[in-house]
């Protein structure tokens, strides 16, 4: 145990340093190291998006918070839907002019899933970590361009399983990432759903 502590919480080069989870914890949000926001996912999937995200992109998002100031970081827009008004308050005061969010009340295989159809948005990225979220991918890909790729967190809870059955069944093609959210102690998994020629070139 001492081994442990000694080599991955007192090492600065650490995996739990470098990554943020460390700074994570002590100030219960999740961050970098330097203490720029990060989304709450699996931080080996948070790596990716870092990389393959881009000025590009415009970015549909469902469930707003720290996420969205890091993919405002990224891409050319981020519209969010969150059904927290209160939450949308705290969110807005840290967003750049290329981020909104939008309020949508809470409800099942409602208005809040069919955000994105009301839109006139073509996203390339479309994130889905709010509420409702089977019916969320379920609703959002037939107004998606074959290229767009969705990002589904925490697919190892059995409830998104069924979405992602449906995905499969429509062509797409499912790349999960395992790991640690930034502070979480538990392992958790996020799966990317993506067509061949997508916006990520994977």
């Amino acid at each position: 145990s001492y081994r442990a502590y000694d080599r991955l919480i007192r090492t600065e080069e650490s995996y739990l340093n470098t990554s943020g989870w460390l700074r994570s914890l002590k100030e219960q949000r999740p961050c970098d190291r330097l203490g720029a926001s990060l989304p709450w996912m699996a931080l080996p999937v948070v790596s990716l998006l870092r990389e393959r995200i881009t000025r590009q992109h415009d970015l549909f998002e469902f469930g707003s918070g720290f996420s969205t100031e890091f993919y405002a970081g990224l891409a050319k827009s981020v519209v969010s839907v969150e059904h927290d008004q209160q939450w949308i308050a705290r969110t807005k005061q840290r967003l750049p002019s290329n981020a909104t969010v939008q309020h949508c009340p809470l409800d099942e295989d409602g208005e809040y899933c069919r955000a994105l159809q009301r839109s006139d948005l073509n996203p390339g990225v479309v994130i889905i970590d709010g509420r409702d979220r089977v019916n969320c991918l379920l609703q959002s890909v037939p107004c998606c361009a074959a290229s767009t790729v969705f990002v589904f967190d925490d697919t190892h809870r059995d409830r998104y399983q069924r979405g992602l059955e449906w995905a499969k069944e429509q062509g797409y093609r499912l790349l999960r990432f395992e790991g640690l959210k930034p502070g979480g102690l538990e392992l958790n998994q996020s799966t990317l759903i993506y067509k061949p020629n997508n916006v990520f070139g994977i």
